[in-house]
């Protein structure tokens, strides 16, 4: 007697009942403010749990500060495609970030252009960093114009931790570069960059090619 086998398909898996599917009022509301096709491959590829986000209480509030800086819709899409992890910062570390900016770049419209060389400003305690390195260097003679020239060109700068900061400005002394010179800030720039090893290694090159530690310091 045959036997006769009855198959069926197999199930597809149900979804657990936490999980939510993709909000497209978030893509919707993205491309509305201006992102680009490009723009929304690029988010979704650095963070695809953006797309889960609560548009009125994570995604609105934080794009809304950069348009009460001013910043265009392109510059925000090109701002937040890059640095998804925006998002995860709170509203008010935000908003404490872009203040604390304002008081040292002077304008809104500065802050927007500081932002738009570096987002790596919104990653950082500017209190326990930034701000200990200015009040530090302004008090070794450091200018305010120069350090905010310094912020747009080497934006990273000034994130250092305040202890490093002391170290490389100890350092910089040490080579004999003078406080009141303009080559000051940009010997200090020059020795963040590297370490230690590294500048030992360059100034031993370069000395071999007959330059003294100072001439080493501007190339």
């Amino acid at each position: 007697m045959n036997t006769i086998f009855h198959w069926k398909p197999p199930q597809k898996p149900r979804l657990s009942s936490h999980l939510k599917e993709p909000q497209n009022s978030v893509l919707s509301f993205l491309k509305q403010i201006g992102f680009s096709n490009t723009h929304i491959e690029n988010l979704i590829q650095k963070a695809p749990a953006v797309l889960f986000a609560d548009l009125d209480n994570t995604i609105k509030p934080k794009i809304k500060i950069f348009q009460d800086l001013g910043i265009s819709s392109t510059d925000i899409a090109d701002l937040i495609s890059t640095a998804p992890w925006i998002f995860k910062r709170s509203d008010d570390g935000l908003a404490q970030s872009t203040l604390v900016l304002r008081s040292i770049l002077g304008s809104d419209a500065n802050v927007s252009k500081l932002l738009k060389a570096s987002a790596w400003f919104l990653n950082s305690d500017l209190e326990k960093t930034m701000m200990p390195n200015i009040e530090f260097t302004k008090s070794c003679g450091i200018t305010t114009s120069q350090i905010v020239q310094h912020m747009f060109t080497f934006p990273r700068l000034f994130l250092h931790q305040p202890e490093s900061m002391k170290d490389f400005v100890r350092r910089v002394d040490e080579l004999g570069v003078d406080r009141t010179s303009k080559r000051f800030l940009p010997a200090i720039r020059t020795i963040s960059s590297m370490t230690k090893e590294n500048w030992e290694h360059k100034l031993k090159l370069f000395g071999s090619l007959g330059f003294s530690e100072d001439d080493t310091v501007g190339i």
